[in-house]
């Protein structure tokens, strides 16, 4: 075995002596198990060796004697020349190695492609069919036609629609740098600050599930659980008693220091699933705002890495829509 990766490792890089038996040792410590242990080893054989094995080589020569999990994150960073201004090769790397997560070497490449896709977001998934049209560069598996485009991007025939989407993928969104710019001192009097400043800590992380938008008092009704349906059994009278004796300490609240929570809607798929914050919405109006900074936290998506695709945000009883707002943490470059 031994002999066979060095007489291998010669052929391919050409390197003798001392480099060989470095590779040599570096690639045979110990034999590795079979199955899922063999495709993460091998993903952490890729980081250890990349930058011997990578130093002056094409990473699609690796995958000749390693396993395609060896291969996986083992890229030589290279800007690509014809990548619009901003690009981030990061965006694409990440692609890249989270495809190690979706399929092994047991997918066929028919499996491994659908796999793939199955997985993507919006942005990922039209850069794999932009791949799928470009035939995948001439290579069987996603990963390795990604790799050949971070790497050796001016050696391959990529379609301008490839280039387009995988530029568009690369723009990542830009996070505003600051928790005090969320919320400016206007509406931030509404809150009590250290309450909410959790919340606006955790939606600068770009793996939070929760951003920051902004809605009109209606809109955020519209779409939460109506109270006639909540307190249907009570006449209109109770409901407009029950309403006010709910109001009261809202007010209050706001003159005595600020509310502790900013109102939620809960999202799953585009359709809102729970909601905080009528009666505050009632009382915001009162007050004479038009837009209400609104905490929307998804079942799924992370806004700053796969922001939710969607458009429109559907009611709790799915009887009504508004468009989806913009989140004030994450801007998406275009």
């Amino acid at each position: 075995m031994e002999l066979q990766i060095g007489d291998k490792l010669k052929e391919l890089f050409g390197v003798v002596g001392e480099n060989v038996e470095k590779l040599k040792k570096d690639l045979t410590p110990t034999p590795l198990p079979s199955g899922s242990d063999v495709w993460e080893a091998g993903k952490k054989n890729g980081d250890t060796m990349k930058e011997d094995i990578l130093k002056n080589k094409s990473a699609e020569m690796a995958m000749d004697v390693l396993p395609m999990g060896a291969a996986v994150g083992m890229i030589k960073r290279v800007k690509s020349p014809w990548t619009l201004k901003g690009f981030s090769d990061d965006t694409m790397t990440r692609f890249h190695n989270k495809l190690g997560d979706v399929y092994d070497e047991s997918f066929s490449p028919t499996e491994a492609f659908q796999a793939a896709l199955k997985s993507a977001n919006s942005k990922e998934a039209a850069v794999l069919r932009a791949l799928e049209k470009d035939d995948f560069l001439g290579f069987d598996y996603p990963h390795q036609a990604l790799n050949a485009v971070l790497e050796n991007p001016e050696n391959f025939d990529i379609s301008p629609v490839l280039k387009a989407q995988i530029t568009k993928m690369g723009n990542p969104p830009t996070v505003k740098p600051a928790a005090k710019e969320l919320l400016p001192e206007r509406y931030m009097r509404l809150f009590n600050k250290e309450k909410v400043s959790s919340t606006l800590q955790d939606v600068l992380d770009p793996k939070s599930r929760s951003t920051i938008v902004y809605m009109t008092p209606d809109d955020f009704l519209k779409v939460a659980y109506p109270r006639e349906k909540t307190y249907a059994s009570l006449t209109q009278a109770q409901r407009m008693a029950l309403g006010e004796e709910k109001r009261a300490p809202i007010r209050k609240a706001i003159k005595e220091g600020g509310l502790n929570d900013i109102p939620k809607l809960f999202t799953d798929a585009g359709q809102v699933t729970g909601h905080e914050g009528r009666h505050r919405m009632d009382v915001f109006k009162e007050l004479g705002y038009e837009r209400i900074p609104v905490e929307v936290r998804d079942t799924m998506y992370r806004w700053g890495e796969n922001p939710p695709p969607y458009k429109e945000l559907i009611s709790e009883t799915g009887e009504a829509t508004v468009g989806m707002p913009k989140s004030v943490v994450w801007d998406k470059a275009e």
